[in-house]
């Protein structure tokens, strides 16, 4: 139902648009009421472009930035979210339709997250009759309570504007049959017997067909504005306008408009035809009027007919006719630019912050490998910095969002040590609140998980994982959580969603087990770091679990993880720290029996590398077969795995050299060199994808390769010490090379790189030096 329920809140949106266009048309109108009706006229165009278009060019000058409304991505704009209630109705609900899952006990929300990563891993179970476990084939909910919804409003809506539509359409057909016996008088001029008033008829060719009882001195003049309709492509815009009142039929105001615009249409012709003629015939030109005056029903609506309209008021303007002086055709002309300028635009939106980094199919936030920046990155630090900055406030706003939601629900309640939260982007929109403050909502997964420390690792005690939509105002690069939303559970998360969420992201905003796994990794590395727990044992014990069972016979390692799946599924979840113990027993060697193709199969699964050798592990003899292929044919992918051995990250040289922890990023670390006044660093640049070399001298110049360096690429970069100490980098930038330099007290620091390709991430480098610079006393 995406497509009926995103027509639905487009036309909503338009219809509003429109209505405010309208009301602005209006006052203009009657400001203009002494000018020329060509103008009045000019500005119902205004309208028909809001009722008929969704999308505008952006202006400071738009009058909707009054109204403070969003602009989303593509320039349309929405005063109502997709949220569009339906009638909903009041039906008997179901527990989980009662509460959704973050507002159940804890044993019934833990179950409902056990649920949705077990089908995370191809599993379904319900209970029979008996209380028992049984599998069964996983059906899709169909959703059918706003599947009918959306489409009984769609329906009224398409039925009012077919009925609207097919009538007219009737209407012009009986009228062309009645006509086709007309007389051709010359050119596109014709004379019909039983038509009540003149009209002009057709598409491509539009002919003007006259009463055969219209006295000849009458023709010239109506004949005159007939012509003067056809001349201004009149017969199209009143196909248009009309187009406009069937998609809008339920706004009256839009009835209104089209009426009004009728007049002036009318009314501006006649003018037109008063200027051109050679003699008054304001008198006569009345009585013809009054003659050729047609009931509503005897003309169809898109057509254009001599004797339509207010005939009282368009005599009225005909006996006031003067030729219009200079100042009051000015008037009329600026009121008509001010009023397209003011109208047709959208308000121009802020550009809040860059998207945040994209990873995989969502971004994870408070994943170990989030960094920002992108290619051609050349912006200034303090733009750079400020945005990053704001990254990191984004990240932890959201963190706390989640922890802070779901852990007052508990109120301490239920025991545990830590809770931890993860959130996955689908998408975002920035627009400003009613203040003028910048405000953004992310769509996403928000992942909610408590912990209890054990001596066997990490006990689940509670949890939820359910769509969110997070809305912040950003004040003075703070985030304040302006509102936390969630679906309704049950018969309800589907249409929720569907109206919450923007119309691309709504299948991965219904896809639980597209995100679940990648998340719990997530909770689980912010468990064990914040316990600073040894992770060894806990993964060595589960594999232990699997390998060590007495009932089986089997010698598939298959069959040992169909029967330990939730040890399996431990060991999928601690993620980095899983593939780590495996890979380092691999590297010693020797791992032939079960336990080395359990772990081959889970390290394969977590690293991705299945795709990228050619030998899979439920194909290798066995786990020490696999590793040896995976080795030698992405050894990368272990770098980012494997301890690194040698010194660490931290290194005393006179002053404190601190390199980032996060070993994705940093890998490889060696001295190259070092002596009391020299040190020459190398290490892989996991983000640049690359090896760096850093030099530090003390008292002396660094001796640089020479590279011909682009010198309008140089960036310059700030950081602070732990004193505030100002510190400026100097970042340059050659074919296959970047460069930071900087100077600190009696010491000079450079980090060259190697830039392997176009799309290389060289923000890391100056990172790095920020971050060496940030240590400094």
């Amino acid at each position: 139902m995406d497509i009926l329920y995103g027509i639905l809140h487009k036309i909503i949106n338009m219809s509003i648009t429109g209505t405010i266009a309208i009301l602005a048309v209006l006052v203009i109108r009657m400001l203009l009421s002494r000018a020329p009706k060509k103008y009045s006229y000019a500005l119902w165009g205004i309208v028909l472009f809001r009722l008929l278009c969704p999308v505008s060019l952006p202006s400071v000058f738009s009058v909707l930035n009054l109204a403070h409304v969003e602009v989303k991505e593509g320039g349309e704009v929405a005063y109502i979210s997709e949220n569009i209630s339906l009638g909903q109705g009041n039906p008997d609900l179901s527990a989980e339709q009662k509460f959704p899952m973050q507002q159940r006990p804890v044993k019934e929300r833990e179950s409902s997250l056990k649920a949705k990563e077990e089908e995370a891993f191809g599993i379904k179970s319900v209970e029979d009759e008996t209380g028992a476990l049984v599998k069964v084939e996983e059906k899709q909910n169909s959703f059918l309570f706003l599947g009918m919804q959306s489409s009984f409003w769609f329906a009224v809506w398409l039925i009012g504007a077919g009925i609207l539509a097919g009538s007219r359409l009737l209407s012009g057909m009986r009228l062309s049959r009645q006509v086709s016996c007309s007389i051709q008088i010359q050119g596109n001029i014709y004379l019909a017997d039983y038509i009540a008033s003149p009209f002009v008829l057709g598409m491509l060719h539009p002919k003007i067909y006259l009463p055969s009882c219209i006295e000849e001195k009458e023709q010239e003049y109506i004949i005159l504005h007939e012509q003067c309709h056809i001349a201004r492509k009149d017969y199209f815009i009143k196909i248009l306008a009309f187009l406009a009142v069937c998609i809008h039929w339920f706004n009256p105001l839009v009835w209104m408009a089209f009426f009004l615009a009728g007049k002036d249409m009318e009314m501006s012709c006649d003018e037109e035809v008063m200027r051109k003629m050679d003699r008054d015939i304001r008198a006569e030109y009345a009585e013809s009027l009054l003659r050729f005056t047609v009931g509503k029903r005897k003309i169809p609506g898109m057509l254009l007919a001599f004797g339509e309209g207010d005939v009282k008021k368009r005599i009225k303007n005909i006996m006031d006719y003067k030729k219009p002086t200079a100042v009051v055709s000015v008037i009329g002309i600026v009121g008509c630019l001010l009023g397209g300028i003011c109208l047709i635009t959208n308000p121009k939106p802020e550009k809040v912050m860059q998207d945040l980094a994209q990873l995989g199919n969502g971004s994870s936030f408070f994943a170990d490998g989030f960094h920002s920046g992108s290619e051609g990155d050349s912006g200034l630090s303090s733009e750079s910095q400020e945005r990053e900055q704001m990254e990191e406030a984004a990240e932890a706003a959201i963190k706390d969002a989640i922890i802070e939601h779901n852990g007052t629900f508990y109120s301490g309640e239920y025991s545990y040590d830590v809770a931890c939260g993860s959130f996955t982007k689908l998408g975002e929109e920035s627009s400003e609140d009613a203040k003028g403050r910048q405000k953004i909502t992310y769509y996403g997964w928000a992942l909610y998980n408590e912990y209890k420390f054990q001596e066997n690792g990490l006990k689940e005690v509670g949890g939820s994982h359910i769509p969110a939509a997070l809305t912040f105002v950003i004040e003075e690069g703070e985030y304040l959580l302006e509102e936390y939303w969630e679906p309704g559970d049950g018969s309800y998360l589907e249409q929720d969603i569907r109206g919450k969420f923007p119309g691309h992201i709504v299948k991965d905003g219904l896809d639980s087990q597209k995100f679940i796994v990648k998340q719990m990794q997530d909770c689980y590395e912010q468990a064990v770091a914040y316990g600073k727990l040894d992770t060894a044992p806990v993964i060595e014990q589960l594999i232990d679990s699997i390998c060590m069972d007495g009932e089986s016979e089997s010698s598939d390692p298959q069959d040992y993880i169909d029967a330990h799946l939730e040890e399996y599924r431990e060991l999928i979840y601690y993620g980095g720290y899983t593939v780590r113990y495996c890979m380092n027993r691999f590297e010693q060697g020797g791992e032939t029996g079960l336990e080395g193709h359990i772990m081959a199969r889970v390290c394969e699964e977590i690293t991705g590398a299945v795709a990228e050798i050619p030998v899979k592990a439920k194909l290798s003899e066995t786990g020490q077969q696999w590793y040896d292929g995976l080795k030698g044919y992405v050894s990368k992918i272990l770098e980012k795995f494997v301890e690194t051995e040698g010194i660490p990250t931290h290194i005393e040289f006179g002053i404190p050299v601190s390199l980032p922890q996060n070993k994705n990023w940093i890998q490889n670390l060696t001295v190259q060199k070092s002596d009391e006044k020299y040190l020459q660093l190398q290490y892989y640049d996991g983000i640049l994808k690359g090896q760096c070399t850093m030099w530090i001298v003390k008292d002396g110049e660094i001796d640089l390769p020479e590279i011909a360096f682009e010198k309008a690429m140089d960036e310059t970069w700030e950081g602070h010490t732990i004193a505030e100490r100002l510190v400026e980098v100097k970042v340059q930038h050659a074919e296959g090379w970047t460069l930071a330099s900087w100077e600190y007290e009696s010491y000079n620091f450079a980090i060259l790189g190697e830039v392997s390709s176009q799309h290389s991430d060289t923000i890391s480098i100056p990172k790095t030096a920020l971050g060496l610079i940030g240590n400094l006393p």
